[in-house]
């Protein structure tokens, strides 16, 4: 049987903990990073046209996958304060995108998301290690 190599940083870290961080990172990068790409693209003369709808789908997509992959953690750690923060950076990412658009909604949405990743991270590593 082969033995499992698992960097030691990541050793105690639940994998759907990881899910919801791996997602919370593909949500942020998947909403800054074609922002950044468009910027780069613009300074260099060229342009580039990207279809809104799926853009906000893959943003959303990627979020749900956070929030889903946090709520199964919770249920192995019980931490409620973690998944509080995530569904409320969740809810205003949703609300951004599907009712009323404004940055700082969006930007402290995200910043919502990451810190209960964070703390979600933090909580099972905490129990793995009892």
């Amino acid at each position: 049987m082969q033995e499992e190599t698992v960097p030691r940083r990541l050793k105690g870290t639940g994998r759907w903990s990881l899910l919801g961080a791996v997602a919370a990172v593909v949500a942020l990068i998947s909403c800054y990073g074609p922002l950044l790409l468009i910027g780069v693209l613009s300074l260099l003369g060229t342009s580039l046209v990207l279809d809104e709808t799926l853009w906000a789908g893959a943003i959303l997509a990627a979020t749900a996958v956070a929030l889903l992959a946090l709520v199964i953690s919770f249920l192995r750690h019980r931490k409620p304060l973690s998944l509080l923060f995530a569904l409320a950076g969740g809810a205003l990412i949703f609300y951004a995108f599907l009712v009323s658009y404004h940055v700082l909604i969006e930007g402290l949405g995200f910043l919502l998301l990451i810190v209960g990743v964070v703390m979600d991270l933090l909580s099972v590593r905490r129990k793995s290690a009892r």
